[in-house]
Order: C-alpha cells, then sequence, then structure tokens
C-alpha cells in the first residue's frame, strides 16, 4: 500500500468528517482473522489513531470495544473506497463493505508508552528533589503515572508541598519523549494528557491494589 493512499484517506477523513488523523493503519485480507459472524470469511480491517476531540465523534459503544460507530463505518468506510486508485491491483485486499474499524485516542497511546516505558527518569526526577525513592511507581491507561510513598515519608519529605511542581516536570519530559518518538510534521501537536498523581496509604481514596493492577 502506497503512502499516498493513507494521506488521501486523512485528508478526506478531515474534510468531510472533520476527523484529525495521526495515524491509519491497515489490516489486509489476507492478513486478518476469519470472522464467524461473516461465515468465516476474512475482512480487512482498519485501526485509526485521532488526534483532539476527534475520538468523541466517531467511537462506538460500549467504548471498550474500540470499535467507532455504525454510522460512523459506513461513512469511513466509503471514504475509504473512494481514497483508493480505481487502477489499485489489490483493491479486494484493502477493501470490503463490512471490513471492521477499530479507534484509539493517538495521545492516549502515546502517553501510556512514557508510562510504562519511562519509570526510571520518573523516579531519577523525584528523587533529585526529594532526596528519597518513593515505594512505588503505577503506570495507569488514562494514562497517567500514580507515585506512592509511605505516609511517614510522604508527610516528612513534604510531598504535598513539592508535588505540583514535581507533576510539571514530569510532564514537561513526557511532552519531550512522545514528540521525539510519535512526532512528525504531518501530526503536529500532541497533547500532553499524562496525570501525575502522588498518593500515600493513608489517604482515604487510596486503593493500592487498584493501583498495581492497573500496572
Amino acid at each position: 500500500m502506497q503512502d499516498k493512499l493513507i494521506v488521501d484517506f486523512k485528508r478526506n477523513m478531515k474534510d468531510k468528517m472533520g476527523i484529525d488523523l495521526a495515524k491509519v493503519e491497515i489490516t489486509r485480507k489476507s492478513e486478518s482473522s476469519y470472522i464467524a459472524e461473516f461465515k468465516d470469511r476474512r475482512v480487512p480491517y482498519m485501526s485509526l489513531y485521532t488526534l483532539g476531540d476527534s475520538y468523541e465523534k466517531i467511537i462506538g459503544y460500549p467504548e471498550r470495544m474500540g470499535l467507532v460507530s455504525e454510522d460512523a463505518r459506513i461513512e469511513i468506510i466509503s471514504i475509504w473506497m473512494n481514497s483508493i486508485d480505481p487502477n489499485e491491483t489489490r483493491i479486494n485486499e484493502l477493501y470490503d463493505p463490512y471490513m471492521y474499524v477499530g479507534v484509539e485516542r493517538f495521545e492516549m497511546k502515546c502517553y501510556w508508552d512514557y508510562a510504562i516505558n519511562m519509570k526510571d527518569e520518573v523516579q531519577r526526577v523525584i528523587v533529585e528533589k526529594l532526596k528519597k525513592a518513593p515505594r512505588s511507581i503505577y503506570s495507569s491507561s488514562t494514562p497517567g503515572l500514580n507515585i506512592v510513598y509511605e505516609t511517614e515519608d510522604y508527610n516528612q519529605l513534604n510531598v504535598n508541598v513539592y508535588k505540583y511542581e514535581l507533576s510539571r516536570e514530569i510532564r514537561k519530559l513526557a511532552k519531550k519523549y512522545v514528540d521525539e518518538k510519535f512526532g512528525s510534521d504531518d501530526i503536529g501537536e500532541i497533547e500532553c494528557i499524562l496525570k501525575v498523581n502522588f498518593w500515600h496509604p493513608g489517604m482515604p481514596n487510596y486503593n493500592g491494589y487498584g493501583l498495581a493492577r492497573q500496572d
């Protein structure tokens, strides 16, 4: 598949539906799984990675399924079909009226990557300021980081005083990481949506088991 097809499709999605796409991935028919509801035949699968508020415009429910709504799917597939060069010899590999269309927030994908892969950097920043490492650093798919100190350490180190400064510094590093790893001229600005939370077991809403399960 040529890059021009993706470029044309992204432009057409913006023009016709107002949807900003950072990335589009296509699993060809021959590479996809068999779909039982289609009598065990294969169909292509499209994965869309949206920017800004575009996700809310097309996501279907229940959201956990990660698929666009049926109305959006029909319109997206029509735009996809019209973006394909009529002379494309592998059109049956790329298009099917029943193909699935998945959707994910690109910003979530990027900052989740930071949260799970850069905990050592986060700990270094915290230790430089507080002079003591937290008990645990958990990632979450929100995307976010949950930093846990023992209650005594939390109070003695004045974490409540420094947490906003530390959060800003961690988010700044996360933005740099994401821009360098995922950014490009055609994508533009990738908003930092990383949440940074500081906890200790004495907090009313603290749930250590829940934080650990999300990691």
